[in-house]
C-alpha cells in the first residue's frame, strides 16, 4: 500500500485543485481577454501581440477534443485544466527536492487557492498556461534534463518573451560539469541548446503562416515579414514597456510602487510567515548556500526586475490603471514556492527533528484561511455580467446599426454573440484599441472606402485640437452618416468623445451621433431602452473583479448622461429618476450629487416663480434662470430671463 502513496499525492495535487476550479469555473466570458481569447481559440485566430501562439493551438485542440457545453466554457476549461496541471508540476518539483510529501502537497494548495492564481483559472487567459510552462521548465531543470529543459525554456518565452531571459541561468546550472571537457565540446554544447531553445519558437512560424490565411481574428493583419516583426515586437503599444504612450510614461517612482505592491502581493498570498521561512532557513540555517536554491533565486530575482521594469509606465495604485497587475507577478511565484518548501522542510529537520506534525498544522490553517476567504469572491460559476451588459447593449439598437467601442471586453463579447451563438448579425461592430492599431479596415473595407462628409468633419473640429485617434474616428464616422452609428459609453469615452458633443445624444448604454442638430429627441424612446435591461439591481461595490466593476460605472454612466439629457428637456422627475439610479450603482459619482442637487433647487425656486415675478426679485428670477442654462434648458432659461428683464431692463445683459 505504502508503494502507491507517492502516487495518490500527486493524484490529489492535481485532482484537488482542478475540482475546486470546476466548481467555480465562469459559465461565460468575463474580463478582460476571456472573449478574446475564447475567440482566437475557436477561430485559431491572432490575438493581441505577441500572440500567444501555443497557447492558441493548444486550446483549439483541446476544444475540438472535448466537445461539452459552450466553446467558451471550454476554453475556460482549458485554463482551468492548465492551473491544476501546474499545481502538480510544482508539486513533483518539491518532490524532486526532497521535500516531505505532505508538506509539499499543502504548500502547493495553498498556491492553489491564493486569489491571483485561482482568479486566472477560471476563465479563458493566458497566465496559468504560461505559468505552466515555467514550472515545467524549472522542473526539467531540476532533474537535469537539458534538453526538454531548453527546449521548454524556449516554448515558454514564445509564450512570455521575458523569460528568454533566462537562458544564461539555465545554462550555469545545468552545465555544471562542462569543467571536464574539451573547450570544443564546450562550444558545441553551447550551440547545440542554443539551437535546442531556438526550436521552441516554432509557433510563431506557425502564428506567420495562419496570419497569412485572414482568419476571423487576426491582430495586425501582417501580409510580410516586416509588418510581422512589427507585431511581435508589440509596437503597436508603443515600445518595450507593457504600455507606452504619451499619457503613460516610464517613472522610478512607478517602479518602486510595483516592487511595494509585489511584496504586498507575495506574503498576502502565502500567509507572511512563509515567505519569511526563506529568509531564515537561508541565513540561519544555510540554505543559500545550495546550488538549486542559488538557481531557484537568480531565476526570481531575474524575472521579478526585469516584469517589474516592463511594468514602469503603469501606476500600480492609480485609478487609470487598466489592468489587474498581480497576474504579471505568477511566474515568479513559482521559484518562491520550491523556496518556501526547501525552508519548510528545512526549519522542520532543525527544530523537530524530521517530525513534520506542527508545520502540517500551520499548513492546514493558512490553507483552511485562504479557501474559506477567496471562495465567495472566486466564485465565477454563476458569473453572467459582462456578457448581459453585451446582450443589453446589442439588443437596443437598430438594425444596420454601425457602432463603435473602445472597450476590449464588449467587443470581442459582441463579436462571440455574432459569430458564435449567431446574434445581432446585421450589426457592424468597430473597435479601436489604440492611436495605431487599423484591423477595423481589415475586417470592414466597405465601412472605411467611402467619401468623408468633410462639412460635418469640419464643424466638428471648429475651435478644437483633436489628437490621431481622434481624427480617425471622426472620419470613419463622417463616411457613414447615412446609417444609424451608436457608440458605446463609459468612463474614459466620456473622456475621448467629448469632441463630438452636441452631435451625440444617450440612448441606453450608447451615445447616437446625429448629423442633424434641428432632429426633435424621442424622449419615450430614450427612456424605454432601460426597460429590459438583463443587468439590474446591482452595486459597484458588489464586485471583487475590478474590470466589472468598471463595467458597471457604464451603466450609472449611462443613466446620468439619460438624466442630463431628460434635465435639458425640462423632465426635471425624470431626470432625477436617472440620477438616482446611477447613484445606486456607484454612490462616488459627485457629479451626480451636484446634479441632483441644482435639480432640487430649481424645482423648489420654480415652485415660487409666480411669487418672485409678483414680489419683482429679478435677482432670484435671474438665478433660476441661470440654473436652468447650467443643465442645459435653454428653453426654460429664456423665458424666465424674459420675466427678470421685464422687472429690470438692465438684467437684459
Amino acid at each position: 500500500m505504502r508503494k502507491y502513496l507517492p502516487f495518490a499525492f500527486a493524484i490529489l495535487a492535481f485532482a484537488l485543485p482542478f475540482v475546486l476550479y470546476l466548481k467555480t469555473l465562469a459559465p461565460t466570458y468575463i474580463p478582460i481577454d476571456a472573449a478574446e481569447f475564447t475567440m482566437c481559440v475557436h477561430f485559431w485566430g491572432v490575438c493581441h501581440p505577441p500572440g500567444f501562439p501555443l497557447y492558441i493551438i493548444l486550446g483549439k485542440i483541446f476544444t475540438v477534443l472535448v466537445p461539452i457545453e459552450t466553446i467558451v466554457y471550454r476554453v475556460n476549461l482549458f485554463s482551468a485544466v492548465f492551473g491544476a496541471l501546474t499545481i502538480l508540476i510544482i508539486y513533483l518539483s518539491l518532490i524532486r527536492l526532497n521535500v516531505d510529501k505532505f508538506v509539499a502537497l499543502l504548500i502547493v494548495l495553498i498556491f492553489a487557492v491564493s486569489s491571483t492564481f485561482w482568479e486566472y483559472s477560471l476563465a479563458a487567459d493566458v497566465f496559468t498556461f504560461g505559468t505552466f510552462l515555467v514550472s515545467l521548465t524549472i522542473y526539467f531543470a531540476l532533474l537535469k534534463q537539458k534538453i526538454p529543459a531548453f527546449f521548454l525554456l524556449g516554448l515558454s518565452a514564445s509564450h512570455f518573451y521575458i523569460t528568454a531571459i533566462l537562458w544564461p541561468i539555465f545554462y550555469w546550472y545545468l552545465m555544471r560539469d562542462r569543467e571536464t571537457k574539451r573547450q570544443r565540446d564546450k562550444v558545441k554544447e553551447f550551440f547545440v541548446y542554443g539551437f535546442v531553445f531556438a526550436l521552441g519558437f516554432f509557433p510563431q512560424v506557425i502564428m506567420f503562416w495562419r496570419m497569412q490565411q485572414n482568419p476571423e481574428i487576426n491582430w495586425g493583419h501582417a501580409k510580410d515579414i516586416y509588418s510581422f516583426w512589427y507585431y511581435l515586437r508589440r509596437q503597436e503599444f508603443g515600445s518595450i514597456f507593457l504600455i507606452a504612450n504619451p499619457v503613460l510614461t516610464f517613472n522610478p517612482i512607478k517602479v518602486y510602487k510595483h516592487y511595494v505592491q509585489y511584496f504586498i502581493e507575495l506574503f498576502s498570498s502565502f500567509g507572511v510567515v512563509l515567505p519569511i521561512s526563506i529568509l531564515f532557513s537561508g541565513i540561519f540555517l544555510n540554505l543559500f548556500k545550495k546550488r538549486e536554491v542559488l538557481f531557484l533565486l537568480l531565476v526570481f530575482a531575474l524575472i521579478l526586475f526585469v516584469q517589474l521594469f516592463l511594468l514602469g509606465t503603469i501606476d500600480p495604485t492609480g485609478e487609470d490603471n487598466p489592468f489587474a497587475i498581480s497576474k504579471f507577478y505568477l511566474a515568479t511565484f513559482v521559484p518562491i514556492i520550491l523556496l518556501i518548501g526547501m525552508s519548510v522542510n528545512k526549519l522542520s529537520q532543525h527544530f523537530f527533528e524530521k517530525e513534520n506534525t506542527y508545520p502540517v498544522i500551520l499548513l492546514l490553517l493558512i490553507l483552511g484561511l485562504y479557501l474559506l476567504s477567496n471562495f465567495k469572491t472566486h466564485n465565477y460559476s454563476k458569473n453572467w455580467f459582462t456578457q448581459n451588459l453585451v446582450l443589453d447593449g446589442l439588443s437596443s439598437l437598430p438594425k444596420n446599426s454601425l457602432v463603435i467601442t473602445v472597450d476590449h471586453p464588449f467587443y470581442f463579447g459582441s463579436l462571440y454573440e455574432q459569430k458564435v451563438n449567431l446574434k445581432y448579425m446585421d450589426l457592424t461592430l468597430l473597435y479601436f484599441p489604440n492611436e495605431k492599431n487599423r484591423d477595423s479596415q481589415g475586417y470592414h473595407p466597405e465601412v472605411f472606402n467611402r467619401v468623408e462628409d468633410t462639412r460635418f468633419v469640419n464643424k466638428i473640429k471648429e475651435g478644437k485640437t483633436l489628437g490621431a485617434a481622434e481624427e480617425y474616428v471622426l472620419s470613419t464616422i463622417s463616411k457613414n452618416l447615412d446609417r444609424p452609428i451608436y457608440i458605446l459609453q463609459g468612463s474614459f469615452e466620456d473622456n475621448f468623445f467629448r469632441y463630438l458633443k452636441p452631435y451625440i445624444e444617450p440612448y441606453g448604454l450608447f451615445w447616437r451621433v446625429k448629423a442633424d442638430l434641428s432632429e426633435i429627441v424621442d424622449k419615450q424612446k430614450i427612456v424605454s431602452v432601460f426597460d429590459n435591461l438583463k443587468n439590474k439591481g446591482f452595486k459597484k461595490s458588489d464586485f471583487m473583479f475590478r474590470q466589472q466593476a468598471s463595467e458597471g460605472v457604464t451603466y450609472a454612466i449611462s443613466y446620468h448622461s439619460t438624466g442630463a439629457l431628460l434635465g435639458s428637456l425640462g423632465d426635471l422627475d425624470g431626470a432625477r429618476r436617472m440620477f438616482f439610479k446611477s447613484l445606486a450603482i456607484d454612490e462616488s459619482i459627485k457629479s451626480v450629487r451636484d446634479e441632483l442637487e441644482l435639480i432640487d433647487k430649481i424645482k423648489s425656486t420654480f415652485a415660487q416663480k409666480d411669487k418672485l415675478i409678483a414680489d419683482k426679485n429679478d435677482s432670484k428670477l435671474s438665478e433660476l434662470g441661470n440654473d436652468y442654462f447650467s443643465i442645459g434648458d435653454y428653453r426654460d432659461a429664456a423665458s424666465v430671463f424674459e420675466e427678470a428683464i421685464k422687472i429690470t431692463q438692465s438684467s437684459a445683459q
